[in-house]
């Protein structure tokens, strides 16, 4: 029972894969990676729900709260200017699911996760309403609680955050956090995150000049210069 007090328990959910991963309440120390299963092919939406309850089956953890990270597969993400003059999170969350369901024609109610920032507009990332019930639905049957559903990207913002003491990367414009199969781009301006992208795999498999590009583009999509700086986290080397 004490574990409830030491570990933390994730759920982490890609289009490729689910992980249980258990790491320290505090953020100290290597995050474990108890169980996982991978799939061939990216999940399609419809798949995701009946291929969580089968993964869910073996689950390593009872009687205990989970939080959930999930990736750009299954949010919308958006960089929106919430009302002004509103005095509670409740109603900045609410005008954004609003305005975010009408941009996008949405036909379901979305949930809204905002991250403030000292300057310039919110991040804001939605969920299908649907997808968090049905997700809290399946914990319950299985004797777990929900905590938290929350957008991969805010994970990979902490990691980085830890990682602040690299006066290296502390500098750069923009900071690629590789991984065997997952890539984050970060992107940055006067210290402060204003973009992350996430790719299921390890972008170093791809050709020199496809890479640029691709990276460049999604620079660009953020109306942002060619960072002076370029910084590289992790143990995967990228193409010449």
């Amino acid at each position: 029972m004490l574990d409830v007090f030491t570990r933390r328990w994730e759920l982490v959910l890609s289009a490729r894969s689910f992980r249980w991963v258990r790491r320290s309440v505090w953020g100290r120390g290597p995050a474990q990676c108890v169980s996982e299963q991978h799939f061939d092919q990216p999940l399609k939406e419809a798949d995701r729900m009946p291929a969580l309850a089968r993964f869910l089956q073996s689950s390593p953890v009872k009687y205990q709260p989970v939080r959930i990270s999930v990736d750009d597969s299954w949010v919308y993400a958006a960089q929106v200017t919430p009302l002004v003059n509103a005095e509670r999170w409740q109603d900045i969350q609410a005008y954004t699911a609003m305005r975010m369901q009408e941009i996008f024609e949405l036909s379901q109610p979305l949930r809204v996760v905002c991250e403030p920032r000292r300057e310039g507009p919110y991040w804001v990332s939605a969920l299908w309403q649907s997808n968090v019930d049905d997700m809290r639905r399946l914990l319950a049957v299985h004797h777990l609680g929900m905590v938290a559903c929350v957008p991969q990207w805010t994970v990979v913002w902490n990691h980085l955050a830890q990682l602040s003491h690299l006066s290296h990367v502390a500098q750069d414009d923009a900071v690629l956090l590789m991984h065997h199969t997952s890539t984050h781009l970060v992107l940055m301006q006067q210290g402060q995150v204003v973009g992350v992208k996430h790719w299921p795999f390890a972008l170093n498999k791809l050709p020199g000049a496809e890479l640029r590009d691709l990276l460049f583009q999604e620079i660009s999509r953020h109306s942002m210069p060619e960072p002076a700086r370029f910084g590289v986290v992790g143990a995967c080397a990228l193409p010449t």
